[in-house]
């Protein structure tokens, strides 16, 4: 029998409720792409038990899925006299999580494992690269529009415009339209949208390849053989299963 590649899947250790939780669907579509799923949860200890729990994950995957969740910590990205102004701004923050997705985003990319960074994720990839956010759209003016939505998320709300160029045009499936508002040689694809943070700067090497209005809302490495972060959340949507197929390949 073919082995699978192994996709990590990072989680949320709750210590509240006493377990982990992951969305399902990111779940169900790497093992419909073809892999096998693990998840890898942070622990206790903060940055130093992390990092080295990172080290033993590492060692056992052939792909990375940084997953959707809370903010990350402003401490990762701020200055110190905006830190305390971006913890008004932000919630569900966990630094467990943070100190070990940071080292795996940077790791990976290292490495030239395969990566692909969703919402949380993506924002994880940003800023794993030095790049900052914004703590919140509406409240810093930057948008009109929310990006948080409520469910069900299997709606599209918004529309993302990408250069056709990108190796991300042809991984989104049947969502892909030629757009008339747009400019001929742009493509758009209709996502949903849970975030309030967006892109302030980006991270060292990496390359915009989507935008909703001004907010960016995906990235990748050119210089990587599959690094890729989108804000959206393709996992809820049929059209884009292509994009983990395209993910799952590369990790063989």
């Amino acid at each position: 029998m073919e082995r699978r590649p192994v996709i990590g899947i990072t989680c949320t250790l709750d210590t509240e409720a006493n377990h982990e939780r992951v969305n399902c669907e990111y779940i169900a579509r790497v093992s419909a792409a073809g892999g096998t799923p693990i998840l890898l949860s942070p622990v206790p200890g903060g940055q130093a038990a992390n990092e080295a729990m990172a080290e033993r994950y590492l060692a056992l995957i052939d792909g990375l899925l940084l997953s959707g969740g809370g903010d990350i910590l402003p401490c990762h990205y701020s200055t110190a006299d905006t830190t305390e102004e971006a913890l008004q701004l932000v919630d569900l923050v966990d630094e467990n999580r943070d100190w070990l997705e940071l080292f795996l985003a940077r790791e990976a990319r290292r490495r030239h494992l395969p990566t692909l960074g969703i919402c949380r994720g993506f924002q994880v990839i940003n800023v794993a690269a030095g790049g900052t956010m914004h703590a919140d759209l509406l409240a810093e003016g930057l948008t009109t529009q929310t990006h948080r939505q409520e469910p069900p998320y299997t709606l599209c709300t918004h529309t993302v415009r990408f250069s056709p160029e990108t190796h991300i045009a042809p991984l989104v499936g049947d969502a892909i339209t030629d757009c008339a508002a747009l400019s001929p040689s742009t493509h758009a694809a209709r996502t949903n949208s849970m975030h309030h943070q967006g892109v302030a700067s980006l991270g060292e090497g990496l390359t915009p390849i989507a935008w909703s209005g001004a907010v960016t809302e995906g990235l990748y490495d050119p210089e990587h053989p599959f690094y890729l972060g989108v804000q959206w959340h393709p996992e809820y949507l049929d059209a884009q299963a292509p994009l983990f197929e395209a993910f799952v390949d590369a990790c063989h």
